[in-house]
């Protein structure tokens, strides 16, 4: 499946694709590094994500995992909105645990 891109700027990307294995689509977050994580770049991305949100749910698509490689990455996830998933780590294929987030759309 390819993947759909919900925002682009630069280096900083959100898109999602359909994961077989989890039978879910997945989300794919870039930051852009350049970018300080300041109020005003939180509450600019707090929008990018709430219109990558609407394009979603007019896709029909009723919720969307997203994998965290790290415990931050989790939290960090957790700030926009996605819940963690009760049991939710998973090996990907490249030999990493991941946390699963989960969010509703």
């Amino acid at each position: 499946h390819n993947m759909i891109k919900l925002y682009q700027e630069g280096n900083g990307f959100y898109g999602i694709d359909w994961n077989e294995k989890l039978s879910s689509y997945t989300t794919h977050v870039i930051l852009p590094e350049a970018d300080e994580w300041t109020l005003s770049s939180f509450r600019k991305y707090k929008k990018v994500f709430e219109d990558a949100r609407k394009q979603m749910k007019e896709m029909g698509i009723k919720s969307v995992l997203g994998l965290c490689e790290t415990k931050k990455e989790r939290k960090f996830n957790m700030l926009f909105g996605y819940k963690p998933v009760p049991n939710g780590i998973i090996l990907t294929e490249d030999g990493v645990l991941n946390y699963l987030v989960k969010l509703e759309i």
